[in-house]
């Protein structure tokens, strides 16, 4: 890549795509969006930590309660790092905001890769409801595959963070100039090129770690679909049984113990619904807490 085209670019940038105004707007856009993550995340590990169970222990015992803290947490620390957007660009990009250097740009494209956990995180949860609600499987018995989920959901995206600082691939691009991350890094031009002409990154880096991480996230939203799907099924399934019980109770006398057993599915098409509201309020509020950001990176 020349210095003409890169100069190009950013002339582009400054002129046609991004006008001083529009830069304030998606920057704060993607802030607010962020604010409200980290309330939220927030309090949900509040709620966590302050409930107790009725044996007056505490309830971050639970496994389902670790993975919603490790999620909150992964998503709280992504957050902070949106929060402060642009700040860590290279202040030459002269994206507003930028007072940042090509250290706190490596650093932020880092923990926004590292980031990534929520939506492991987030899928993990879904496979972790549809063992309890489809499969009936005992939360004793996730207490061995627990380990695997965390490793998962942290172990993931750290290793590409690292692996992505290894290629230093993490620069500001003209697609979305308010933070730092995969990029061939000669999309902006220095106001002072002392150190000669740039030297992007090789595109193989680039686009496989793009085409990695874009792969990964394809998985892990077909697994959401079809744990909700499943789960939208299984409950609909147990009110199908639930009705036709009742049914049958009203055309004929039935025993004490035929009784106990409709009570018996009565609470378990309850208990499988709550399980299922959460669930999709958890999903929902994943996609919702970033759903300004994706607007604003469209956009770009």
């Amino acid at each position: 890549m020349d210095t003409s085209n890169i100069s190009n670019v950013n002339s582009a940038f400054e002129t046609e795509l991004f006008l001083p105004e529009q830069q304030m707007v998606f920057v704060w856009t993607m802030r607010t969006s962020a604010l409200f993550s980290i309330l939220g995340s927030t309090l949900i590990m509040w709620l966590i930590c302050k409930r107790r169970s009725p044996k007056k222990r505490n309830i971050i015992n639970n496994v389902h309660n670790r993975l919603l803290l490790g999620m909150s947490l992964m998503d709280i620390i992504n957050s902070v790092n949106l929060v402060l957007a642009s700040a860590f660009v290279p202040s030459y990009s002269r994206v507003y905001g930028a007072w940042g250097n090509e250290a706190s740009c490596s650093a932020q494209g880092f923990l926004l890769t590292v980031g990534l956990a929520v939506g492991f995180y987030d899928t993990m949860l879904c496979l972790y409801y549809l063992a309890i609600v489809k499969y009936n499987v005992n939360e004793k018995a996730l207490l061995y595959y627990e380990k695997y989920m965390h490793g998962i959901a942290i172990g993931t995206p750290l290793i590409l963070g690292i692996i992505g600082l290894a290629l230093d691939i993490y620069h500001p691009r003209v697609r979305s100039p308010y933070f730092c991350w995969v990029s061939y890094g000669c999309e902006f031009v220095k106001d002072n090129e002392e150190e000669g002409e740039c030297i992007p990154r090789p595109e193989a880096y680039v686009q496989s770690f793009e085409f990695l991480i874009s792969t990964l996230f394809a998985i892990c939203w077909i697994i959401i679909a079809y744990s909700m799907t499943s789960l939208y099924l299984s409950v609909r399934h147990y009110n199908q049984v639930t009705t036709s019980r009742k049914t049958e109770k009203k055309r004929r006398t039935i025993s004490a113990n035929t009784a106990d057993n409709i009570t018996t599915a009565n609470t378990q098409s309850y208990n499988s619904q709550e399980t299922v509201t959460q669930a999709t309020l958890y999903v929902a509020a994943f996609s919702c807490s970033y759903i300004f950001s994706l607007v604003s990176y469209t956009i770009a």
